[in-house]
Order: C-alpha cells, then structure tokens, then sequence
C-alpha cells in the first residue's frame, strides 16, 4: 500500500504542472514521523526510496539511512549509463553506519566493474542476504563466497562449478533456480536448508560429471526439475548419516531418458529412509503421482502414493530400520508398466558399487554412487 501511494504522488510530480497538489498534502507528508517515514522507505525497492526526496525537503536524506535492503535493477533504467550513475550514487552517498540487511541485484550490463564494486559494498557491509540474476564473473562469484556474515543466498541463471562455500561460516539457506551445473564438488559447510530447481547440466554423464554436494548439517532439501537432472546431482552427508528433517521433490519427464530413472530411483532410495518427512511429486505426460513418506513415532515408516490420473491411493508400512525397497518398488507398477525397466531398477538397487565408497569415507562422509547415504 505504501508502495503504491508514493508511486502516485511521484509521477504527479513528472507530470507537466505536476507541482500542483496542495500544500496540505505536503504538509501532511513533511509532518509525518521519522519512524513512519523509514518504515515507508523500507517497503520501497531502491530506485523509488531515492526518489522520494521530490517529496519533501524532511525526506531529502531519509533513505540514505533506511535502505537495509538494497533492490538494483538494471531492466528499470533506460540505458546501462544511467544504471551505473544511480548505482555509484546509492554507494556513495548512502549511511555507512547504516546495516545493510540484504542485497537483490539483477545486473544485465555484464559491466564487471560495476558488479565488483556492488558486491565489494555489500559485503564490506556484512550483507546478511544475497540475491543475484543473470550473470556472475568467477571473481564476483569469489567475493561471495569469502563472506562470513551471509546467512542465505539466491543465485538465478549462474554458472556453478567447483566452489567452496565454507568461508560463509554463517549460511543457513542456499537457493539455486535456473542455474548450469558442471561437474565439480560444493562444499557448503553448516548449511541447513538447500533449495533447487530447473538445472541445466551441459555434459549429462554420470561418474565424474555429477555434481556434488558437502553439507555436515543440511536439515531440509527441496528439488524441482527434470528426473535426469535429478539423477546427476550428488548429497554428500557426514557419517554417520542423521535424518533429514523435510525433503520436497517435484520431477518431471521420468521415463525421458530410461538410463536416468533407475539413477534417480537409487537416489529415492536414501531420501526415504533417512528423511523424516518427504513428498514427492512425478509427472510424466499426462500421469501425475505423488508419493508422501513420513516417520510414525520412531518405529514406523509410513508411505503412501497418490495416483492423481486415477485418483486411487495405496499405502504401505514397514519398520523403520528394516531397508526393505520392495514395498516403493512396487508402488512404481502404479505408473511403470514396464516390466524392463523395472527390472533394471531391482537390478540398479540390489547391485551397488563396491568401490563406491573408498574416495571421501577417509573425510568422514559416506555415500554410494548411484545415491546418498
């Protein structure tokens, strides 16, 4: 609300004769309480809070100290210039002393200097929340990583390889939408929550192509994409593995590549019997499941799957140190008609790599191959 009265009052001053609206109604906002103002300026994204200063001569410095959040966007200027005017202005004229809580920054410009000196700002401002689109250089991306009051991140559209997110001693939260993996390692330290949707992997291979992930405490995992993107993504978990917390997926185009179901099934496998709660959504065509597992009590696993095309639901229970796959394994006939296949998922399960395990259990984690464990 707040957001789109100051619009309105601001583009009656563009107008021409815009400066026509009583002296009442700039006597009210002149007369306004500082902390009313600042709460105003807080709910602004940062090209609409500098302008303000057209409202009044009290508002002239008001924003320099109430942005904790800065919001640089240059899809909302006319020309890069004047994107990268404004931004050196923000910086050099907003209060120092002033804590800078998050920074959402969606840079088109590709001008690397201006980048550098957004994120240098930032974090030399102990920056809590980062938000990036489009494109990072691996230097802006270095500048990140060495930042150790981060609490969470959001990267969309970034280019991921081998990085090591250990110096943000204090990340919590790492969102990651739209990005390209390639193959490397990711070490992300005391992070609990990891959130991932629509990758994109430029040498879909599995074996040293894939794409894995350190956490000593992760608690909650989501994932949203397609099955083989799924398949090439690795958790690595400290030993011995405690229970995650919530587990949330949503995979689309399962039987698009047969060589990745069985990959991405094996993975299933770990999440089911080392998450507390999970839910998993399968669409493929015009078939829709979805899969729910919970713990009952400390005893007892319970999972159920949802067909949405038939509208039919089958439940299953087993004990919960007993890894019998067979029950999940035979709630798969509810969408996989194909005996093939199947068999290639027991197979997949009953087979696994006896080398799997020799690289990284010396470092205290523990996996498999084809999963986590």
């Amino acid at each position: 609300m707040f957001e789109i009265s100051i619009k309105l009052v601001l583009h009656n001053h563009n107008e021409k004769g815009g400066f026509a609206e009583s002296y009442i109604e700039r006597d009210r906002l002149s007369n306004l309480p500082d902390s009313l103002i600042h709460t105003i300026l807080s709910h602004l994204d940062t090209k609409s809070a500098v302008r303000t200063f057209l409202l009044s001569k009290k508002w002239t410095h008001h924003w320099k100290s109430s942005l904790h959040t800065l919001r640089l966007s240059s899809p909302s200027f006319r020309t890069k210039n004047s994107f990268k005017r404004f931004v050196k202005f923000v910086l050099a004229n907003r209060d120092p002393s002033s804590p800078l809580r998050a920074l959402i920054l969606f840079n088109e410009s590709r001008d690397k200097s201006l980048a550098g000196r957004i994120l240098r700002y930032a974090v030399a401002h102990s920056v809590r929340e980062i938000d990036v689109f489009r494109h990072l250089e691996p230097k802006e991306l270095e500048q990140i990583l060495g930042c150790k009051s981060l609490r969470r991140i959001v990267f969309h559209s970034i280019e991921i390889g081998c990085s090591d997110f250990s110096g943000c001693a204090d990340l919590e939260d790492l969102s990651l939408t739209g990005c390209t993996f390639f193959p490397g390692r990711v070490t992300v330290g005391n992070l609990k929550t990891l959130t991932i949707f629509d990758t994109h992997f430029p040498y879909h291979e599995y074996g040293d192509n894939d794409f894995k992930i350190f956490s000593q405490s992760l608690s909650t995992f989501t994932f949203g994409g397609k099955c083989s993107s799924f398949a090439m993504i690795r958790l690595r978990l400290p030993s011995p593995v405690v229970l995650l917390d919530k587990i949330e997926l949503r995979l689309i185009q399962i039987c698009s590549e047969e060589s990745d179901f069985p990959v991405a099934v094996k993975t299933l496998r770990w999440m089911i019997f080392h998450s507390k709660s999970l839910s998993l959504e399968m669409k493929e065509k015009k078939k829709e499941f979805r899969v729910k597992t919970e713990l009952v009590g400390d005893k007892q696993v319970r999972l159920a799957v949802f067909n949405v095309t038939t509208a039919e639901t089958e439940e299953f229970y087993w004990k919960a140190g007993d890894e019998n796959f067979e029950p999940f394994l035979s709630s798969l006939l509810l969408r996989c008609e194909d005996q093939y296949l199947l068999r290639e998922i027991r197979s997949f399960y009953m087979d696994p790599d006896p080398t799997s395990s020799s690289e990284d259990e010396s470092r205290g984690y523990i996996y498999d191959d084809y999963g986590l464990l």
